[in-house]
């Protein structure tokens, strides 16, 4: 890390953040699976997983549909 160019530290620090946001939207399409499908969080988790492979989508993507579909 000490070898880093302080472009690479602000494209680490962006990457950080994306990954951040992304969590919350993801931590709360799995509790929409949770609460419709009855399920805990771990296999909640996989659905998404399973239905991101399948779909040949990344995860956050299924997850902010799902989160959208939610939305009032």
């Amino acid at each position: 890390m000490a070898d880093e160019t302080y472009a690479e530290l602000l494209l680490r620090a962006d990457n950080l953040e994306v990954a951040l946001d992304s969590r919350g939207v993801i931590s709360m399409a799995v509790g929409i699976i949770v609460h419709a499908e009855q399920i805990g969080p771990d296999d909640a988790f996989r659905t998404l997983v399973t239905r991101s492979q399948h779909q040949n989508r990344k995860l956050y993507d299924i997850a902010v549909e799902i989160v959208d579909r939610r939305a009032p």
